[in-house]
């Protein structure tokens, strides 16, 4: 039996080839107009520094019945907007230095009542390279899937896109609580659990290859079900899905918990949805969450914004700042929040650091004088 599935990622186009790593969200639900007429929205979210596709100005969606395909559709693209955060308690991330857009594909279609589910289902690739607990999160796709089964249709159900934010930015060492309803607006019950979002797509067709197929970049038609989940990287799992002070707990509609490092990780929620105790429908959804330093709040000081990064190879990063202090510290972190090694020397107003040791890809550093913090990212090339 398939759950509804929203991932949580912790800091997560017109066709083409196009192959670099985007993708942090997706959502997907549906409105029952009565006479098999249905109205479905996906959202899409995109890390924007990722320097990947943007958007497709049109998407694939398959509906499935039983593995035969029955409709196969090309959806327009809606407005693209911008994802201003929100700040909470004791967390400040409109400072974090993260760009996330988001747009949404709506269609209409007729689904005459059957006594088989059907299956709505859009795939493309690729994950954003910058999530750090699964595995080659840049050449793996995503599934965004919903079904409707049989009693859904016959009571003309609504499926909500759901008020669970599909990304979330957190500070590292602070409380985050997520309000997760335990009904929705029928009144159909709501029961979650921690999973992994579906794979959908793949690196097929970047350098050849049929780039519409099943683990093509943009699967077209999207392929039928069963979908697998994505495969976490070593060291996480569902008891650990990214690193927390005290792991997950679930009390009364609040989902809770506090991350323990930097980094961007995904994981998920599956929600199945019941009415007197029969499954109504389920899809998959994931949600992104960021863990990073805000980059300056109104109670910091001058120091937290002035350095930057002056200068980047292969072997050395220097870092330069209009203010100098003693007890300046530094610390360097890998994509999955890993602390590492880190070799520094002075140098006029900055510091020199050795990254020759380090492989390609996304690192923080994290700079630290007295009250203030500051965290900058670069990439190793």
């Amino acid at each position: 039996m398939k759950n509804i599935i929203y991932s949580l990622f912790l800091l997560l186009f017109s066709f083409s080839n196009s192959t670099a790593a985007h993708i942090l969200s997706g959502n997907i639900g549906y409105e029952c107009l009565g006479n098999g007429d249905y109205i479905f929205t996906i959202e899409m979210e995109r890390d924007c520094y990722s320097g990947g596709a943007f958007f497709d100005d049109q998407i694939n969606v398959a509906i499935y019945s039983e593995g035969i395909l029955l409709h196969d559709l090309n959806i327009g693209r809606g407005p693209i907007i911008d994802v201003v955060p929100e700040d909470y308690e004791n967390c400040v991330p409109t400072d974090f230095d993260v760009c996330r857009e988001e747009t949404s594909y709506v269609f209409q279609v007729n689904l005459p009542v059957i006594d088989k589910t059907y299956t709505i289902a859009h795939q493309r690739c690729c994950w954003s390279e910058i999530i750090g607990n699964i595995l080659n999160p840049g050449e793996t796709g995503i599934t965004i899937t919903t079904d409707l089964t049989p009693l859904a249709q016959t009571i003309c159900h609504s499926q909500e896109i759901s008020t669970v934010p599909i990304s979330f930015l957190a500070c590292p060492n602070t409380e985050v609580n997520i309000d997760l309803p335990l009904q929705d607006s029928e009144g159909d019950s709501l029961v979650y659990e921690v999973c992994l979002p579906y794979r959908g797509g793949g690196f097929v067709g970047a350098t050849g290859g049929n780039p519409t197929g099943c683990m093509g970049i943009t699967p077209m038609p999207a392929c039928p079900p069963p979908y697998e989940e994505l495969e976490f990287a070593p060291g996480y799992d569902y008891d650990n899905p990214f690193p927390t002070v005290d792991g997950f707990s679930f009390t009364n509609g609040v989902l809770q918990f506090t991350p323990s490092t930097l980094g961007h990780f995904l994981t998920g929620l599956c929600i199945s949805e019941y009415r007197n105790g029969e499954l109504l429908s389920s899809k998959q959804v994931p949600l992104a969450v960021v863990s990073e330093i805000p980059g300056s709040s109104s109670t910091e000081e001058i120091l937290v914004n002035e350095w930057h990064i002056e200068n980047l190879s292969s072997t050395h990063l220097s870092l330069m700042s209009s203010v100098r202090s003693k007890q300046t510290q530094l610390s360097l972190y890998n994509i999955s929040g890993q602390e590492l090694y880190l070799e520094t020397e002075d140098s006029e107003n900055g510091k020199q650091l050795s990254v020759g040791h380090l492989n390609s890809g996304i690192y923080f550093i994290k700079i630290e004088d007295q009250n203030t913090s500051q965290t900058i990212r670069f990439f190793k090339p």
